[in-house]
């Protein structure tokens, strides 16, 4: 990519990580995935170097192709360009759309990139990384007393509510701060002060991998549900090779209709309720990301219906 910065010298970049937090340093990183260089196990060498490296702030994103810039261009001579789709930033990366095709295919690299980023963000795996990463850092200077205000206070009751009491993982956050005093004491407010910065990259990893699936749902269920009302018997009892777990669900209730154009209408209608249903257990701040492809979908079913009748009438 052009950027020796991190390439400097004879020193491994592992080296150089360790040797920032032996000086009392956090190191935070981003990671870039699906340039033609990475290998095909690019998803667990990043992994491995993570952890070892003790980074638990790591960012992990697919290739963003800007316009006007190197990567553009030669994408575009190469005709491996995706013009009708405009990068959103990290916080759209698993969306399932990408402005390049990747050497070894998108959905390659989105299958990836989902499995590193549910990995690294699992409650175990990150607080495992703040814990190697005071073991190697330099302890805080205690000459001088630090001051406790507001916002330290609030912090700590903040964690110690949503993530020891009101938590998924309070298991793990428990077992973090019982290391961290056992071993790190001099490193507890930092450890809870990581735990927090944790608790927002978990929970919103969790609530964006939700969105993904419903998104494949409604993918899914549209192809489905066109194989049915094309006359196809196979539809919505072969699903379990997509691995959707929410189609799944709803294959006893479509296999159990009868066919015929009324039963279709119900079908959809079960969809459409379905689609509902998993918006909803989406958290508010992630449902925008499904309104738009939930307006398609029903329109979809909508569209299948219709024609189902016309050749109905015909």
């Amino acid at each position: 990519m052009g950027a020796q910065k991190n390439l400097q010298g004879d020193t491994p970049l592992l080296d150089k990580v360790n040797t920032l937090q032996t000086e009392g340093f956090e190191v935070q990183g981003g990671f870039i995935m699906g340039l033609d260089t990475d290998p095909e196990n690019i998803a667990d060498v990043m992994l491995d170097f993570i952890r070892q490296a003790g980074i638990p702030i790591a960012m992990v994103g697919p290739l963003g192709v800007l316009p006007d810039t190197a990567d553009y261009k030669r994408y575009e001579r190469k005709g491996r360009l995706v013009k009708d789709v405009r990068y959103g930033g990290d916080s759209g990366v698993l969306g399932g759309k990408l402005r390049f095709v990747p050497k070894l295919g998108s959905d390659w690299l989105l299958s990836q990139h989902r499995n590193l980023v549910n990995i690294l963000n699992s409650p175990e795996i990150f607080f495992e990384r703040g814990l190697t990463m005071f073991k190697k850092q330099k302890p805080p200077q205690t000459h001088s007393k630090m001051l406790i205000g507001y916002p330290e206070i609030r912090a700590t009751i903040f964690s110690l509510w949503n993530q020891g009491i009101a938590g998924s993982f309070r298991m793990e956050y428990w077992m973090f701060l019982g290391k961290v005093v056992r071993n790190y004491r001099k490193f507890l407010p930092n450890a809870v002060r990581l735990a927090v910065q944790g608790h927002h990259l978990i929970t919103t990893t969790e609530q964006a991998l939700r969105v993904d699936v419903v998104r494949t749902f409604m993918d899914i269920a549209s192809g489905e549900f066109r194989a049915l009302a094309q006359g196809s018997r196979e539809a919505f009892r072969s699903t379990e090779a997509h691995a959707c777990l929410l189609v799944d669900r709803l294959c006893s209730r479509l296999c159990n209709v009868q066919d015929g154009l009324p039963d279709l209408h119900r079908r959809a209608r079960i969809l459409k309720k379905a689609a509902s249903k998993y918006r909803r257990s989406v958290g508010p701040m992630f449902r925008s990301q499904l309104d738009e492809q939930i307006i398609r979908f029903r329109a979809q079913l909508d569209s299948i219906v219709q024609d189902s009748q016309q050749e109905e009438l015909v």
